[in-house]
């Protein structure tokens, strides 16, 4: 599972500034500038059949967001083992 970050002028502002602990949030809603944070990359991993949720949901970051992540993947294709 892979991070991606993009600097975009949120981060750039962020990091200007030293609010460093804001970056993850910027991540994690940046999917349509083509960012990916780590709770997302496990649940593509799920959906692909890579891992197991049990084992994803163990190293997620964010429970609820990967959680999130892991409905709206299984509503535009059913994951195997998963109801």
């Amino acid at each position: 599972a892979v991070e991606i970050l993009k600097i975009n002028s949120a981060v750039a502002n962020l990091i200007r500034t030293a609010q460093f602990n804001q970056i993850y949030s910027v991540l994690e809603t940046g999917s349509n500038q083509g960012m990916q944070c780590f709770d997302m990359a496990l649940a593509k991993l799920c959906a692909q059949g890579i891992i197991d949720i049990g084992k994803a949901r163990l190293l997620a970051r964010n429970h609820r967001y990967f959680n999130d992540a892991v409905s709206k993947l299984q509503k535009k294709r059913p994951m195997n083992g998963f109801i």
